[in-house]
């Protein structure tokens, strides 16, 4: 029987510390002196500051990321420099092809206008010289 009379006991000590430890007054807070309350403030000004400054380069940051995201890329770049290249080649060969049809069609006109003249001259209009 001697087990419920230990936890009692023991039960009332730790009852009588919890009720001690609310008498007993507690340590006032010491109140700042106008120099750490003028260091404090600017500390908090200068907080301030930088995160204000941080701010901004956080929207600087997005700014920079945005405008990287609609950059091309380096294959992107070299994909287009293949294309102009491919499409440089094939003007090259049109243009080519254009001065071949151009020096046929000037022989077309040249033979047209001398198989002309003498039908021109007959009429008696004059074949320019």
């Amino acid at each position: 029987m001697t087990d419920p009379w230990i936890a009692v006991a023991v039960g009332i000590g730790v009852l009588s510390v919890f009720l001690l430890g609310l008498l007993v007054p507690r340590r006032q807070r010491t109140v700042r002196a106008p120099i750490t309350d003028a260091k404090l403030d600017a500390i908090h000004s200068r907080l301030a500051t930088l995160e204000t400054k941080q701010n901004q380069n956080d929207h600087d940051v997005r700014n920079i990321r945005m405008s990287m995201q609609s950059m091309p890329t380096k294959d992107s770049l070299n994909q287009v420099r293949l294309e102009v290249a491919g499409l440089t080649g094939k003007v090259d060969g049109m243009h080519d092809t254009l001065t071949t049809n151009g020096h046929s069609l000037r022989r077309i006109e040249d033979f047209l206008i001398n198989a002309a003249l003498p039908h021109i001259a007959g009429k008696g209009l004059e074949a320019p010289k």
